[in-house]
């Protein structure tokens, strides 16, 4: 008896399974641009991503926290909020303004697995997952500036 088959089925079963852990970076459109603050910055290597709902506590406390993120240069922070525009312009008017945010109502990207979770951080560097944070933790922030080489926030 051969190995090889055996060897082959698990090396394509766990390359399956890892690429399940991970999600794609979303493909934004303008139809699901809220808005966009300012002049549109040259790209960045990296990306913060917040994908939250309106109504969620702690997306709206992550939110309020993402200015711990100004500093990083080489990173954009941006917004993908399960409601409508209506309601996100309704419900968080100034968002908008401090980060590039989409509505997933109009956009309908689809994380791997737990769309219902939220808020959900994740750091690309360019189509590559770095990081996923589910919910709030502890020294999340640390992880995340960590991830796109920032050091540490001044309190």
């Amino acid at each position: 008896m051969t190995l090889k088959p055996i060897v082959s089925a698990l090396l394509l079963f766990g390359s399956l399974s890892f690429q399940a852990l991970y999600a794609q970076r979303p493909a934004f459109t303008d139809e699901a641009l809220v808005a966009q603050p300012g002049a549109v910055a040259s790209p960045k290597p990296y990306l913060i991503l917040l994908y939250g709902g309106v109504g969620c506590g702690y997306s709206q406390l992550l939110v309020k926290n993402l200015h711990r993120f100004r500093d990083c240069q080489q990173a954009e922070v941006v917004l993908l909020l399960h409601e409508p525009k209506a309601i996100i312009l309704k419900e968080m008017p100034s968002v908008p303004d401090t980060f590039r945010t989409y509505s997933n109502a109009v956009l309908n990207h689809r994380l791997r697995k737990n769309n219902d979770i939220f808020p959900q951080v994740f750091v690309f560097r360019e189509t590559e997952q770095l990081l996923h944070v589910k919910g709030v933790k502890k020294g999340m922030m640390e992880r995340i500036r960590k991830a796109v080489g920032c050091g540490e926030h001044p309190l």
